[in-house]
């Protein structure tokens, strides 16, 4: 007697068109009642995930408009049918698809913009968001612990590169109107992050760049300070002054989890 789990598994293989004997499983008057009934739940399985795809890239579609976006939701799921029950994580392959299938690996900037909405869609799916570090506790530092303390990001903030103009061909596709991206003449990174369950990006320049690499490394004041000598070639006064600054600007945008450890607990986590 086939069990559960040996049904489902049967079907399953069944709608991803891999070797599958449900046709035996399926009650019907006819063959052909049989292969009608099976796929009916072939087209709404192809439906729910083209939906849920839409929900996940919805500026993508509006550029290809929904015929061509169909089309490419199936010709996905061929290629990367889901692998996990959750069906949240279907689109993580989507600009791996575009950058390696024609007709889209011919136009690059589709597979920045699904990479910017996915990246959009994992940030704003990071619900465990611990404390926020605040100017306030900052200034809670004696200037003898400011040098060894280390600043840890949210798991929310991205950093990706642009050789096209995207982030604004995305902002010109939900206004509607009829943009293309343009080529950067110098790739261009910006920073992806959330703050009151809202989603933002805006560029970067190559110190924060380096500054927010340093920083996922787990890098002290002190370390971020060299970075910014070795990035700008600058003094140590002026260096000092850069970094500050962009961490105040981070701090007041959410990038960071509080800090309330003194810097010598600190210095230790950071080793």
């Amino acid at each position: 007697m086939t069990t559960l789990a040996e049904t489902q598994q049967q079907l399953l293989n069944f709608l991803q068109s891999k070797e599958s004997t449900i046709e035996s499983l399926v009650i019907g008057r006819t063959e052909k009642e049989i292969k009608r009934r099976l796929q009916i739940y072939r087209e709404a399985y192809e439906l729910r995930l083209s939906n849920h795809l839409a929900k996940q890239f919805p500026v993508l579609k509006t550029r290809l408009q929904a015929d061509a976006f169909e089309a490419l939701s199936l010709a996905y799921l061929v290629a990367y049918p889901p692998s996990h029950f959750a069906i949240r994580s279907f689109g993580n392959q989507l600009a791996d698809f575009l950058t390696l299938h024609p007709p889209y690996a011919e136009h690059p900037y589709y597979s920045e913009l699904a990479r910017l909405e996915w990246h959009l869609n994992e940030i704003i799916d990071e619900s465990a968001i611990k404390p926020l570090l605040t100017v306030d506790q900052l200034s809670t530092l004696t200037p003898a612990d400011l040098p060894t303390t280390c600043f840890q990001l949210q798991d929310y903030v991205r950093v990706q590169l642009f050789s096209y103009a995207t982030p604004l061909w995305r902002d010109a596709l939900k206004k509607s109107t009829k943009a293309m991206p343009t080529l950067l003449l110098t790739p261009i990174s910006y920073a992806l992050w959330h703050k009151d369950f809202q989603t933002f990006y805006r560029p970067l320049t190559p110190l924060e760049v380096s500054l927010l690499a340093a920083l996922k490394q787990g890098a002290s004041f002190t370390e971020l300070c060299a970075t910014a000598l070795e990035t700008d070639a600058i003094d140590d006064t002026t260096a000092a002054q850069r970094v500050v600054g962009c961490l105040l600007t981070w701090i007041n945008d959410g990038y960071f989890v509080s800090i309330l450890d003194t810097a010598r607990e600190k210095l230790s986590t950071c080793d």
